[in-house]
């Protein structure tokens, strides 16, 4: 290998391994206001988070288990936005029961 190729190799190698290094990890809770399935994204605390079907709970991707109002915990890795990791489901909020409209007319 000519000492150009190991140069640029070097620096290649360098430069990933500070990028990684660069990356912060975000630990945060709160109530989820926003989700979005489209796109992998929740909201909380007025910030949006990517929550990747990676990220799972009891064996199934865990934003298919929040619904708004859940109360969460998790770890993020900063970025824009941010990428959980990590989640733990504090509080799920009761199940809206659909009620029957009474009127025959309907």
């Amino acid at each position: 290998m000519s000492r150009i190729t190991m140069t640029f190799a070097l620096a290649a190698l360098l430069g990933s391994v500070t990028q990684g290094a660069m990356a912060e990890t975000i630990e945060n809770n709160g109530p989820v206001t926003m989700i979005d399935l489209k796109e992998s994204r929740i909201r909380v605390n007025d910030t949006d988070y990517v929550l990747p079907n990676r990220v799972q709970v009891n064996s199934m991707p865990a934003i298919y288990q929040l619904r708004e109002g859940s109360v969460i915990s998790f770890l993020a890795e900063s970025g824009a936005p941010p990428t959980i990791t990590s989640i733990g489901m504090l509080q799920q909020p009761p199940i809206q029961k659909q009620t029957r409209s009474t009127n025959a007319h309907e």
